[in-house]
């Protein structure tokens, strides 16, 4: 069965109860069987929650809770489609290794990648996060369609690369700081060159 992956720790926001019965619809409804992985976690009370949901929706073949994992990368490159289906999210950075490892992605509108890094129909697919059915067709047309699956997976690693992957990071890093020095030179001169200026004031 395909795998899809959600790293997202268990906070209402993040918007589980969805991507449950959104699961649960490919199954029951469009009878696509499919694995879901979570990586995560959160408070007993919400945890103790979602578990239930889960079972409530009979569920418990289809998906396992990993708890904390360290090594997200590891855990996404067995995985077939990477998800986030925040209402709001700030960025996202298990998208960005996703795309790194080329993994079709979802995400909803309601995330800081979505439209920036994940472009609808061009590097992934964008969801509502409050539609359950738009959510399950979203992974659903992943799975039904392997070859554009991974041209968006292709595509998405293009644009991610100069910007996320070590050397590409580390020419950022580098023109952000020697940009740094470089300014701080010109307020060190200004302030040397001031202090010059009180010191010929005082002397005169």
């Amino acid at each position: 069965n395909p795998i899809v992956c959600g790293v997202a720790h268990f906070f209402k926001c993040k918007n589980h109860e969805n991507l449950f019965k959104a699961i649960h619809m490919l199954i029951h409804e469009y009878k696509t069987p499919v694995q879901l992985l979570l990586a995560g976690e959160g408070t007993i009370k919400m945890s103790n929650y979602l578990k239930q949901l889960v079972e409530d929706l009979q569920l418990q073949d289809n998906v396992k809770f990993l708890g904390f994992v360290s090594d997200i990368p590891t855990l996404l490159s067995y995985s077939d489609i990477n998800v986030l289906v925040s209402k709001q999210e700030s960025f996202g950075l298990a998208v960005i290794e996703g795309c790194i490892l080329k993994k079709p992605t979802v995400v909803s509108s309601g995330t800081g990648v979505a439209n920036t890094f994940i472009i609808h129909n061009q590097t992934g697919l964008v969801c509502d996060p409050n539609s359950v059915e738009d959510i399950a067709l979203q992974i659903k047309y992943l799975i039904d369609n392997p070859e554009i699956a991974k041209k968006f997976g292709d595509t998405a690693y293009k644009i991610v690369k100069p910007y996320y992957l070590s050397n590409g990071l580390t020419l950022e890093y580098i023109k952000i700081y020697t940009q740094i020095i470089k300014d701080n030179e010109k307020k060190l001169e200004k302030i040397l060159h001031h202090q010059s200026m009180d010191r010929h004031f005082k002397l005169g």
